[in-house]
């Protein structure tokens, strides 16, 4: 059953989550170097911790417009002159 939920649901979840940056980057909304599969984990873990901390409700409407802003601090494609 475990392997059924880290390869089929939670495995979904991650690639969904993976596309999307990938996306971001090819369209250069992202920083060309980030680390792609940090970025998946910390947003896993950000949802797991907010269900975990709330159970048993779910997280608020509000969690992945918070997860997005925090990451987009990291994702946004630099420039020479700015800090990466």
């Amino acid at each position: 059953m475990a392997a059924v939920l880290t390869v089929g649901v939670f495995g979904a979840r991650q690639r969904a989550f993976r596309n999307v940056i990938l996306g971001a980057i090819e369209r250069g909304e992202a920083r060309a170097d980030a680390d792609v599969d940090t970025c998946v984990s910390l947003l896993v873990g950000y949802w797991h911790g907010s269900y975990y901390h709330h159970f048993p409700e779910i997280p608020d409407e509000n969690w992945a417009e918070r997860a997005v802003d925090v990451l987009l601090c990291y994702l946004r494609a630099t420039t020479a002159s700015s800090p990466p």
